[in-house]
């Protein structure tokens, strides 16, 4: 099996794009949204649906009413877990949000990030990528710390900014992208060696 990293972020810490770039120089398969669609298709609605409960509290009750004859009736919560493993399971992939270090820890080669930054950072940030006003910025950043750790406590039982959940912790504020996502494949790659190590001390015995 590969290694799989799971990134978590705060909104406007550029968490996403440093997991673009570790993705492409690890070779890893980036999957974001793509866990959306295949709920969506698993469920038989349309992607919106499973987008508009994404990281939110809702997605743990909400259950889809699928178009297809005989589906269990299951929660969107259930089927974003199922995704998820079923993708990391593969192995050599990098997984963003939706409390995948908690689904997944323990799994061997396993690599738990969180991507942090000041609120004044954040703000800034998100407000020049999306040409947003201060205050929408502030508000999008608000909504999202609200609903990704309502998410996490109603589906783990977690904090959503209890660090020691993490493997890794990197605060964007004085660390620039280029240089987070340098220390996560060099991290990545620590463990890939160490794997490989123990795959072929177990072979040998």
């Amino acid at each position: 099996m590969g290694i799989v990293i799971t990134v978590s972020r705060q909104l406007g810490a550029g968490g996403t794009q440093i997991a673009s770039r570790v993705a492409s120089r690890l070779g890893l398969a980036l999957v974001d949204r793509q866990i959306l669609d295949r709920v969506a298709e698993e469920a038989g609605v349309p992607a919106g649906l499973v987008e508009a409960v994404d990281e939110s509290p809702a997605a743990l009750k909400q259950r889809p009413r699928s178009v297809r004859p005989g589906a269990p009736s299951v929660t969107y919560s259930q089927l974003i877990q199922s995704a998820i493993y079923e993708t990391a399971r593969k192995g050599d992939v990098l997984i963003l949000g939706r409390g995948a270090h908690l689904l997944l820890q323990g799994m061997p080669g396993l690599l738990r990030v969180k991507i942090i930054a000041p609120m004044e950072k954040r703000v800034q940030s998100l407000s020049e990528r999306l040409s947003l006003s201060r205050s929408a910025a502030e508000r999008a950043i608000r909504d999202s710390d609200r609903n990704r750790a309502a998410y996490i406590k109603a589906v783990y039982g977690r904090d959503w900014m209890d660090m020691t959940c993490y493997d890794l912790v990197i605060n964007t504020h004085q660390i620039d992208q280029e240089t987070a996502a340098e220390i996560i494949c060099l991290a990545a790659e620590t463990l890939r060696r160490t794997r490989a190590q123990a795959d072929t001390g177990s072979m040998a015995s």
